[in-house]
């Protein structure tokens, strides 16, 4: 197998999202040349763009009574200029890789300006340790819906949560599902 356009700390790995699939192992890091002639990625000056992958972490260890150790730290990807050796933006959004269970993250948007020259430009995955990333999606993002801080009231000040009633019809207020 291969991890072709991706280069770098990075390897073909069996670990994968599904059974008898495979995903790319990065040490730290991973890098694709936005100007490889033989993987267009499309990535564009004056547009807006978001990324979705899966992600976890490598088992680093056992405990004592014979756990693995679980460990968890933030995956981010960016734009780097190679030829100024400066970086152009950063995803923005969390993504903190754990050890367990395959977790879905998206990140973004990032607003590449129009005046960007991306002739050297890599888009790079970061991270402090090594840790697995599959299905990596990027998407451009033609409309966007703004929300001003704090002014959803449904749920009582926390943003981005639903309002659920329990078999008892007591009310929650719950957001952030990862798994049931």
């Amino acid at each position: 197998g291969t991890i072709d356009p991706w280069f770098g700390a990075a390897s073909y790995s069996n670990e994968a999202t599904y059974v008898g699939g495979h995903s790319m192992l990065a040490a730290n890091s991973a890098a694709i040349n936005l100007n490889d002639p033989n993987y267009t990625l499309g990535l564009q000056p004056d547009h807006s763009y978001r990324i979705s992958f899966w992600g976890k972490t490598e088992v680093t260890g056992v405990s004592p009574g014979g756990n693995p150790i679980l460990t968890s730290f933030p995956v981010t990807f960016d734009l780097f200029d190679t030829a100024l050796g400066t970086q152009i933006g950063v995803f923005p959004g969390q993504a903190s890789v754990r050890t367990g269970e395959w977790r879905n993250f998206e990140v973004g948007p990032l607003y590449i300006p129009a005046s960007t020259d991306l002739s050297n430009v890599q888009l790079r995955v970061v991270a402090p340790n090594a840790f697995f990333i599959d299905n990596i999606v990027i998407e451009e993002i033609t409309e966007n819906i703004y929300r001003v801080r704090d002014s959803y009231t449904e749920c009582a000040g926390y943003e981005n949560c639903d309002q659920y009633t329990n078999q008892a019809g007591k009310i929650h207020y719950l957001k952030s599902f990862s798994n049931l």
